[in-house]
């Protein structure tokens, strides 16, 4: 049995599923290397919390909270948890996050951390599976007073864990 040859433009015989192997690599590797864009919105409500949502969701284009400090962090319970950066809703409590990490929103799954604060709302923070290009993020603040932030060293808490037990 042969395998089955085409001819492309450079005129060489190829094999077709080598061909085809080929294309779909390259189609894999440009979309997991372009960054990927976090969208969503910051509304006020009870309870506190972040939801993955479809890009169509009403809430998504109600008025939301401006000013709201978004952190962002890759596998934040690991040892070693990458920070991607923070951004600031405008003035209608939208939001674009970079996610520049190789295969982020496509064939790579991630977790996300979030950390959410504003003045005259309580801190929200959240780890979320990083979703699809195609979802988005309505993160739900509270009103109220904000200051309960989670650590996010942990040779930090460690230490602190150590100095505990020493002390007793």
């Amino acid at each position: 049995m042969t395998a089955r040859t085409a001819t492309f433009p450079c005129r060489r015989p190829v094999c077709a599923g080598a061909w085809l192997c080929g294309a779909a690599w390259s189609l894999m590797t440009l979309a997991g290397c372009s960054p990927m864009e976090l969208r969503g919105t910051v509304i006020e409500g009870d309870p506190s919390g972040v939801q993955v949502v479809s890009a169509n969701d009403p809430r998504l284009r109600q008025h939301g909270v401006s000013g709201v400090n978004i952190e962002a962090t890759l596998d934040p319970d690991s040892l070693r948890p990458q920070r991607l950066g923070a951004q600031t809703t405008d003035s209608a409590g939208q939001f674009v996050l970079p996610i520049d990490v190789m295969g982020a929103g496509s064939f790579q799954m991630y977790e996300l951390g979030l950390l959410c604060t504003a003045r005259g709302y309580r801190d929200v923070w959240q780890s979320i599976n990083l979703p699809d290009r195609s979802r988005r993020l309505l993160i739900i603040m509270a009103p109220g007073r904000g200051g309960n932030r989670p650590l996010t060293d942990i040779l930090d808490e460690t230490m602190k864990m150590k100095d505990d037990l020493l002390s007793k």
